[in-house]
């Protein structure tokens, strides 16, 4: 029969040995002579240790890792558009998730290009997958005009109340005007105040046409023959709106396209 010291040594060797293990051990040790006491005290300090050895943490996914996975998809997806830039948002720093073995998968959650923040799943496809989801924020830097001083509703803009800055503006907002020329002789759709950025909600075409007025009622008829009216609006129009007038002979009322020079044409005078 092999000494017990050795019997206890094998069974270490094997692993962490259950309780049922040392008890084993142990009790063998004990129903032997005393000479064998201290080799039994020996033999359970030694297994005392190897129980208490800790075993190794599973391996965590870099939190870095996903960040620089979704970094290079977005950078990807935004290639050649320099004026747009993007912000990660924050990862739980308590978040644990298995090491991904494979290279992390990354795409939008939704196929909607003109937002200001978008959401990114990353995936592992590995033995354990798991997947993601990172918020992330976009920006848009461009030359937009601004006004130079503030005006009331309904002023006409003149080239001397605005002036072209380098802005961030918010992916899939109004658009912008880039150029003064774009809004000269256009009338503020609401009071503006200085260094605001001009969108097309903040502007219009002057009225050229009021409701009651009257106003010159043309068309081309047959052969280029031109024939002209006298008729009354009856709804406001800037140019290239369609309004209705009532013809002031006839009586008719017709639906006609107000032009630059505040006329009113109709393809056929009745």
């Amino acid at each position: 029969m092999p000494p017990l010291w050795w019997l206890a040594i094998q069974r270490a060797k094997t692993g962490h040995p259950t309780l049922q293990s040392y008890g084993a051990v142990i009790a063998s040790l004990r129903s032997n002579s005393k000479p064998v006491k201290t080799m039994t005290r020996i033999i359970i300090t030694l297994l005392t240790a190897l129980a208490c050895v800790p075993t190794a943490p599973a391996a965590t996914q870099s939190l870095k890792g996903i960040e620089a996975a979704v970094t290079r998809f977005v950078s990807a997806d935004l290639a050649g558009q320099e004026a747009t830039t993007f912000q990660l948002g924050r990862l739980d720093p308590r978040l644990r998730l298995p090491q991904c073995d494979r290279p992390l998968d990354a795409e939008y959650t939704h196929n909607r290009p003109n937002q200001v923040q978008r959401s990114v799943e990353v995936r592992c496809e590995s033995a354990t997958p798991w997947s993601l989801y990172v918020p992330v924020t976009f920006e848009r830097h461009a030359d937009v005009v601004v006004m130079t001083r503030s005006v009331r509703r309904g002023e006409v803009l003149t080239e001397a109340d605005l002036r072209v800055e380098r802005r961030s503006v918010q992916v899939g907002s109004a658009a912008f005007f880039d150029a003064p020329t774009s809004v000269i002789g256009l009338v503020a759709n609401r009071d503006l105040i200085t260094g605001q950025a001009l969108n097309d909600r903040h502007v219009r075409p002057p009225r050229l046409v009021r409701r009651g007025d009257h106003v010159t009622l043309s068309s081309g008829g047959e052969r280029g023959i031109s024939v002209t009216v006298r008729a009354e609006a009856l709804a406001d129009g800037a140019a290239g709106d369609r309004i209705a007038v009532r013809n002031l002979r006839s009586k008719r009322v017709v639906q006609g396209t107000v032009n630059a020079a505040g006329e009113v044409v109709v393809r056929t005078i009745n």
